[in-house]
């Protein structure tokens, strides 16, 4: 969207230009808090491995079961579960190399 701005212009329409800087702001502030979100879940996921290694063993729900990794900090070892496909946390890893190298095993 642009804005055009008259400058010693009779034809000038301020209500106009008004309109179209309250919707420019508005999705200047929908940009902010979508960068905003994403560098939350960037610090959350590739954060140290005390953050995402310790978190709760969670098999998430919805029934697409395929087998992942976590992390367990009170044996300090990777073992593999039934993943349901959704939800579920950070502690879930691909394969058993990507858990201990991400867990510092």
């Amino acid at each position: 969207m642009c804005i055009s701005l008259c400058i010693n212009s009779s034809a000038c329409n301020v209500e106009a230009i008004n309109t179209k800087v309250y919707f420019v702001q508005k999705m200047i502030t929908k940009i902010v808090m979508v960068v905003t979100l994403i560098v939350i879940y960037l610090n959350v996921y590739y954060s140290s491995p005390p953050t995402k290694c310790f978190l709760p063993y969670d098999r998430g729900y919805c029934g697409n079961n395929s087998t992942r990794y976590y992390y367990d900090p009170e044996k300090q070892k990777c073992f593999p579960f039934t993943y349901n496909g959704f939800a579920g946390n950070l502690n879930r890893f691909f394969t058993l190399e990507d858990c201990e190298n991400f867990c510092k095993i």
